[in-house]
């Protein structure tokens, strides 16, 4: 009996963490490639991510700077990374949080994400 029951819990742990898409790397993630952490910005900032350990479809990522939204790409490159580039002419000098989140096929969105600081400078 306690054989029988230890599959069954082993079975719901499984299954469950094939609904909300996780694997045994861990759940899934927002990987910001770049720009480097603390790197400095002017005019131009090309901002990279990658959507990693996600079985769902990604329909967009949107890219966010200091919690608001500043972009969105709905295509990926052939490596499966999207980007914006982000017109930090018009920021506040100083430091600045880029984050990211994902919306995905199921309707569903992934707010777990890197976060990287850069500083705005100007030219």
């Amino acid at each position: 009996m306690r054989t029988y029951l230890m599959w069954a819990i082993i079975v719901v742990v499984v299954l469950s963490g094939l609904v909300v898409g996780t694997s045994a790397c861990g759940p899934p993630w927002i990987d910001i490639i770049e720009p480097d952490e603390d790197a400095d910005v002017s005019a131009g900032c090309k901002i990279v991510a990658k959507v990693l350990r996600c079985s769902v479809e990604v329909k967009s990522v949107e890219f966010l700077v200091d919690f608001e939204v500043v972009g969105t790409d709905d295509t990926a490159d052939e490596e499966g990374k999207y980007s914006f580039q982000w017109d930090a002419a018009d920021a506040w000098v100083g430091e600045h949080l880029i984050t990211a989140q994902a919306n995905l096929a199921n309707d569903e969105v992934l707010e777990d994400s890197d976060e990287v600081k850069v500083v705005v400078k100007k030219e």
